[in-house]
């Protein structure tokens, strides 16, 4: 297969609380876009994740494959991991001992549950997977923390309780007795759940499972964070206090129609509920900060399940003291991954997210003036 790359294209403004504002402004938090445009002979799968190893970043789609991008010389390579790779639920990345972790659902080996694949950066070597808990549900994130851990975004169901259960639950007790990602010791293969929910409640049905979780070091020591799909808050958890600290995230564009859905609500509402609610779609922790992104599909009167849905997204901007940086930062489409300084979307072009676009727009979106 043949890749391209297209000449770059440079974002002159940036949306800001609906109103277009000017890359040059001093608009708090937000640096600027870049963007590129890749193309594929054969197509692209829908992107569901992007990892940052210096120059390369890796981008993994629907088709399970992983493609590279040389940022340096502007050039698309072919596939990572000579065809050994599962489909990514999230990537992550250690620059340092040159190791590509690649978290799947969907792992390749038969009647295996989740797991956590790890690939030599240079010879593309499958080096070993990781199995994840049985009833661990991974959704998109997760993050190399040092010296020999990843952290996983998704939903720990304890022993003795079934993930199909939970439909059951009271909405006001949802998130009772579950853990928020989990710990996986690269040393011992040992997983063990992460953090306790900040909130019990979750009102968005079927949403409840896709918690996301992000983790940075700082001069005090490593902090992760939370976000609940349907919370108006994120969640701090710093080591030095015993309780995680709460931040707002509501602002113009994070909209609620009043409604609350069980978890057992019929398709029918749920997708009209999303149609009319913002969730928190993804969650990144930085040196700096951290970005909570919001998204809501735009589903028609003619939709029907299966069908692929653009996304209204946006990212809000809080310094670790929780305080408002930017609110309302447009995204073309749903956040797919980070680096130390950046978030990446991907731009579909007219036609939306799609499977098999020959084209697509990466956009890359810096913070803090980097």
């Amino acid at each position: 297969m043949l890749f391209t790359r297209i000449a770059p294209a440079f974002a002159v403004a940036m949306v800001f609380a609906g109103q277009a504002v000017a890359t040059g402004a001093q608009l708090p938090g937000v640096a600027g876009e870049r963007s590129w445009t890749l193309e594929a002979t054969g197509g692209f799968g829908v992107v569901t994740a992007v990892e940052r190893c210096s120059n390369m970043l890796f981008v993994a789609d629907t088709h399970q494959q992983i493609r590279r991008f040389d940022m340096a010389a502007d050039r698309l390579l072919g596939d990572f991991g000579k065809g050994r790779a599962a489909l990514a639920t999230a990537l992550a990345v250690d620059c340092q001992r040159r190791r590509l972790f690649v978290i799947t659902g969907i792992p390749l080996s038969r009647n295996a549950a989740a797991a956590v694949q790890v690939f030599d950066l240079d010879s593309e070597d499958l080096l070993r997977e990781y199995p994840l808990p049985a009833k661990f549900l991974p959704r998109p994130g997760g993050r190399f923390e040092p010296p020999t851990s990843v952290i996983v975004s998704g939903l720990w169901v304890p022993p003795g309780r079934a993930p199909s259960d939970l439909i059951q639950v009271p909405a006001a007790q949802y998130y009772d007795g579950l853990r928020l990602g989990v710990k996986l010791s690269l040393e011992t293969g040992n997983v063990e759940p992460l953090l306790v929910p900040y909130e019990t409640k979750c009102i968005g049905a079927g949403q409840c499972p896709d918690v996301r979780i992000d983790a940075a070091m700082l001069p005090q020591g490593p902090v992760r964070v939370a976000a609940l799909p349907t919370s108006t808050a994120i969640g701090i958890y710093d080591a030095r206090t015993s309780m995680p600290r709460l931040v707002d995230v509501r602002s113009p564009r994070y909209v609620r129609n009043g409604v609350n859905l069980e978890p057992g609500d019929h398709v029918d509402a749920r997708m009209k509920w999303l149609g009319e609610n913002s969730t928190l779609s993804h969650l990144f922790a930085f040196a700096e900060g951290v970005v909570a992104v919001h998204a809501r599909p735009e589903i028609g009167p003619g939709y029907h399940v299966g069908q692929s849905t653009p996304f209204r997204t946006y990212m809000n901007v809080y310094g670790w003291d929780g305080k408002s940086r930017a609110r309302d930062v447009s995204l073309p489409e749903l956040a797919v991954g980070r680096d130390d300084d950046h978030v990446y979307a991907i731009d579909y072009g007219a036609e939306g997210r799609r499977d098999g676009a020959q084209k697509i727009r990466l956009v890359q979106i810096g913070f803090w003036g980097k």
